[in-house]
């Protein structure tokens, strides 16, 4: 995605995450809550079987949709 706004709905495209960043799987959907500056922070509510699970990652624009 080339340009982001707070309150956008995404969805990621790939498996994000690593060892500096929890893991959100492909799929995952997700609002953005900070695109200042280059910088993209995205609340992904992961669906799990026991209870979805909200978290708050950093983004890049081709890791979303």
């Amino acid at each position: 995605m080339a340009k982001m706004s707070a309150g956008d709905t995404v969805v990621a495209v790939k498996d994000i995450g690593g060892l500096l960043r929890e893991h959100v799987p492909k799929g995952s959907k997700g609002v953005v809550t900070k695109a200042s500056w280059g910088e993209y922070k995205v609340l992904f509510t992961i669906e799990r079987w026991h209870g979805d699970k909200k978290v708050e990652v950093r983004v890049e624009p081709d890791e979303v949709a």
